[in-house]
């Protein structure tokens, strides 16, 4: 059968069965909604002021309604936090010079331990370690 699947979004009468609340499904040839639960039946022409809307992320949101993000996105991030690094007298599995540059972000859940970030100011290998 010809079918199309009632995914655009609109009101829930468009899309669900009045009767028993069911996904309708739309048979094109018939020009019939019909529920495959229950004996409800329309005609697509109820479906005709449906609005089609697309999809959008966070970053559309927070675009459209002027909300600033409470975390940093990682460029922005890793400038701040560049200011701030310390140094451990570790070598630098790449080049084997000595002291690299460290900072930790806490990315996992509050009971588990930071996330270490190293970066070699020599060669600009960066890794990171679980603690």
């Amino acid at each position: 059968r010809g079918e199309m699947a009632a995914t655009a979004t609109a009101t829930a009468s468009h899309l669900f069965c009045a009767q028993c609340g069911d996904l309708l499904r739309i048979a094109e040839k018939e020009k019939q909604a019909e529920c495959t639960t229950c004996s409800f039946s329309c005609g697509i022409d109820a479906f005709l002021n449906v609005s089609i809307v697309s999809e959008s992320g966070p970053r559309d949101w927070q675009k459209k309604y002027g909300v600033k993000p409470v975390i940093k996105e990682k460029p922005e991030l890793e400038k701040d936090v560049k200011e701030k690094r310390q140094v451990v007298d570790d070598d630098c599995p790449k080049c084997g010079h000595k002291g690299l540059e460290f900072y930790t972000l806490q990315l996992r859940s509050a009971d588990e331990g930071q996330t270490v970030f190293y970066e070699c100011p020599k060669c600009m290998h960066k890794f990171s370690q679980n603690t």
